[in-house]
C-alpha cells in the first residue's frame, strides 16, 4: 500500500490512501450528516457532531491503513485523534488525505493547462 509522511513541526505522522470500499463508506456517512439523500438532495439539516465524527473516522482509516503490518503500531480511534492531534495538524493530514485518496481536485499551478477530457 502506498504511503506517505506528513510532518509539521517536526512531528511526523504517516498515511495511506483509504480502499475503494472506504470511501464508498466515508462518503456515505458523510452524505448522511450533510442531511443529504443518495442522489445528494439536502433532506435534513447537517449534524455538525455526526460530521466531527465522520472526519475523524475518515483520519484513524487512513492512519490506520498505514499501519497494516507495522509491528508495534497502536490503531487509531477517534479518541486518539482528540486526544493527539491539534486542528492545525488534523486539518493538514484531513487536506493531505483527501488528496492522497483522490478525493480533492489537484491543484492546477499557474501557467499549468488543464488536461483535455
Amino acid at each position: 500500500m502506498r504511503k506517505k509522511e506528513i510532518t509539521l513541526d517536526d512531528q511526523t505522522y504517516t498515511i495511506s490512501p483509504l480502499s475503494l470500499f472506504q470511501v464508498k463508506e466515508f462518503l456515505e456517512q458523510q452524505r448522511a450528516a450533510l442531511g443529504m439523500d443518495k442522489k445528494g438532495e439536502k433532506i435534513s439539516d447537517a449534524d455538525p457532531q455526526k460530521l466531527e465524527i465522520v472526519w475523524r473516522s475518515f483520519l484513524c482509516a487512513g492512519l490506520n491503513n498505514a499501519g497494516i503490518g507495522v509491528s508495534g503500531f497502536v490503531p487509531w480511534t477517534g479518541e486518539r485523534i482528540l486526544d493527539e492531534l491539534d486542528i492545525i495538524f488534523f486539518e493538514r493530514l484531513r487536506d493531505e488525505l483527501l488528496e492522497f485518496t483522490g478525493l480533492s481536485p489537484k491543484k492546477v499551478s499557474p501557467g499549468e493547462a488543464k488536461a483535455a477530457s
